[in-house]
């Protein structure tokens, strides 16, 4: 792991495998709400959102994505 993971003096391999995992977990725990988050921050169209359909969820990772999204919004 060392050999393929670690970048350079400052990000060592098990920082890296750390973060991938979070951002696996983070994608596939509840991808509708930071997609939607992106596609605003992005000014991307509605049509990134065509086939995804947001679900309600009490998830903390929703709850992040949903208050940025709502300050995001509201900071246009």
């Amino acid at each position: 792991m060392d050999k393929y993971y670690t970048i350079n003096d400052h990000w060592m391999a098990e920082d890296r495998r750390k973060l991938l995992a979070f951002a696996r977990d983070l994608l596939n725990s509840d991808w509708d709400r930071p997609l939607s988050f992106v596609r605003n921050g992005a000014g991307l169209s509605d049509n990134v959102m065509h086939d995804v359909i947001e679900k309600a969820s009490d998830g903390a990772v929703s709850k992040h994505y949903a208050d940025a999204l709502r300050k995001s919004v509201d900071e246009l």
